[in-house]
């Protein structure tokens, strides 16, 4: 398990803000951006897969009912969280999907 001083560094060197839509509170996170090519009827289309690590001290009051939408904006970027998988050494991966306001 990773000293929690250790991670605060760590998220103030390599992090960027994410404010979680349902209280307003900022948080440090690393964020990914992954994209996987999908091969559909011979054509390509890109799906992404973004998602990011955050300090599970951070988020663990994220209530994980189901039904409950809870969404976190990066880089002025609308997401919601769809999962929160704890690693158990302090790290939380936290899953998102892009809103499209146009759909």
């Amino acid at each position: 398990m990773w000293d929690f001083d250790d991670l605060d560094a760590f998220f103030k060197d390599f992090g960027e803000p994410a404010v979680l839509k349902w209280d307003y509170r900022e948080i440090d996170v690393i964020f990914f951006n992954s994209t996987t090519d999908i091969h559909l009827l011979e054509e390509l289309n890109e799906d992404s897969n973004p998602f990011v690590l955050a300090k599970t001290s951070d988020i663990s009051d994220i209530p994980h009912e189901s039904g409950t939408v809870i969404q976190v904006i990066i880089n002025d970027v609308n997401y919601n969280i769809l999962d929160v998988e704890p690693d158990g050494t302090g790290f939380s991966k936290i899953t998102l999907k892009k809103i499209n306001y146009a759909d």
